[in-house]
């Protein structure tokens, strides 16, 4: 159980870091785009996985 809660931790802080260096990375014109984009493909992924 306590490996599970620290892969789901690390999972996280793994997905929020890769998306904020991807929004910083981008130009600010195109976040909302981009935003919306990998936000599908978030949800997309999510869904897959489980």
């Amino acid at each position: 159980m306590t490996g599970l809660a620290f892969g789901m931790i690390f999972l996280g802080i793994l997905l929020s870091v890769g998306f904020l260096a991807a929004i910083t990375q981008c130009k600010p014109a195109s976040v909302p785009k981009d935003f919306e984009i990998s936000f599908q493909r978030l949800k997309t992924s999510g869904e897959s996985a489980i």
